[in-house]
């Protein structure tokens, strides 16, 4: 009875009925330890468990206290069909989720080059051994010989390279300026331009650059559209490759310093062979103890998942807004430089490539695009260029830029 200053009374008559039977308790029972538990494997599982007694409890009628296993107040063999659908098609879901992550977390064996490489991937970037797959599945490998031109205008933007044998001479060119010629070791990547593609800003922009091998040289190379489907393919395979990146720019930075010693990825300097183009230790070394990933037994896993409340910003993304610009640029001209390749590019105004980002990225496509083989056979057999005769007329043709 609940009584208010105004006089006003309100009576509540509430009774409260006897308290489900055996397969209710263990399907709250099952429904509380999902709320207990992140790892989202014991989530799925849990889950499971509690639609499968909500299946139990339907297909028995719904037993109340004091019935235990089957309900006795209704006719013999009563089931609740309606309940029993909605909890098998709402738990096969968490089934299918489950046999997807015991697929992921499933051995995988590489043969002696790839497990060689994906040593490398784990030392400086933390990649297990599932997503080093699906990046592996996307690369190609490639030889070159010593003075093979391994990039230049003619295919700049097209591929990005991890050096894993060999050594390679690297130059560029920005704004009419040419960089000094460096060379690229084993562990080393290029064309680094393309790395912003993973959703962090890393600049290294170009007009125009070449890399030649300056020794015999054994190559992994994945495609511009495989590094852009590698960053949106799965969370954890972009996260492993910006910590690639994050290592490949600070590697490259310490070694600028006076008197600094090329090392691997735990700080031991590297074999004198790396400097004739011997590989990288963090290929050739196996792992040790300490570098083995961390196994726990089943109860420390229970303990390390036991965490009811989500942690501090868990939905918030770790992306940057000009990383994700930087990445959106990088899409837009490696599709601009295919589109001026090919020949198939729409018309528009020289005004119209003067102005905003929109210009800015339709001049550097065009520039690199005029110093390919390609394009300067063009200019010939047009009449434009060295030895032959201008048109009157300026061109207005330059490209389409899709944005």
């Amino acid at each position: 009875k609940l009584s208010f200053c105004f006089a006003h009374t309100i009576v509540v008559m509430v009774a409260i009925g006897p308290a489900g039977a055996v397969w209710s308790q263990f399907a709250n029972l099952w429904f509380f330890f999902a709320a207990i538990f992140s790892d989202i494997l014991l989530i799925r599982f849990c889950l499971c468990m509690g639609f499968v007694f909500l299946i139990l409890n339907a297909a028995t009628g719904l037993p109340l206290y004091p019935d235990v296993f089957v309900a006795t107040g209704w006719p013999e063999h009563t089931i609740f069909l309606d309940l029993v659908i909605w909890a098998s098609i709402t738990g096969a879901f968490h089934v299918y989720s489950i046999y997807l992550h015991l697929k992921d977390e499933a051995r995988i064996r590489f043969d002696d080059e790839d497990e060689s490489v994906w040593r490398f991937f784990y030392r400086r970037s933390g990649m297990h051994r599932l997503e080093f797959k699906e990046s592996l599945r996307r690369a190609e490998w490639v030889d070159f010989k010593a003075g093979d031109v391994i990039v230049d205008s003619r295919n700049a933007h097209q591929y990005f390279h991890l050096i894993v044998e060999g050594i390679v001479m690297f130059q560029s060119e920005f704004n009419n300026v040419a960089s000094d010629p460096r060379l690229l070791h084993s562990g080393d990547f290029f064309d680094l331009e393309l790395g912003n593609l993973f959703g962090v800003r890393m600049g290294f922009e170009s007009d125009t650059f070449e890399a030649t091998a300056k020794t015999d040289c054994r190559l992994l190379r994945w495609s511009a559209q495989d590094v852009g489907d590698m960053a949106r393919l799965a969370p954890a395979i972009s996260a492993y490759w910006r910590n690639m990146m994050l290592y490949t720019v600070s590697s490259e930075l310490n070694r600028s310093h006076r008197g600094a010693t090329s090392t691997d990825a735990v700080g031991v300097p590297e074999d004198g062979s790396w400097l004739e183009g011997g590989l990288s230790r963090d290929f050739t070394r196996v792992l040790d103890e300490n570098e083995q990933p961390r196994r726990q037994g089943f109860f420390g896993w229970l303990r390390s998942s036991l965490a009811p409340f989500p942690p501090l910003g868990l939905r918030h993304t770790a992306l940057p807004s000009t990383g994700i610009m930087a990445a959106n640029r990088m899409h837009q001209l490696v599709k601009c430089m295919d589109e001026l390749e090919a020949g198939g590019a729409s018309k528009v105004t020289v005004e119209d490539t003067t102005n905003g980002e929109y210009g800015k990225i339709m001049r550097r496509a065009t520039k690199r695009q005029s110093k390919s083989p390609r394009s300067i056979r063009r200019q010939q057999e047009n009449g434009v260029g060295d030895g032959g005769v201008q048109n009157e007329e300026k061109p207005t043709v330059v490209a389409v830029l899709h944005v």
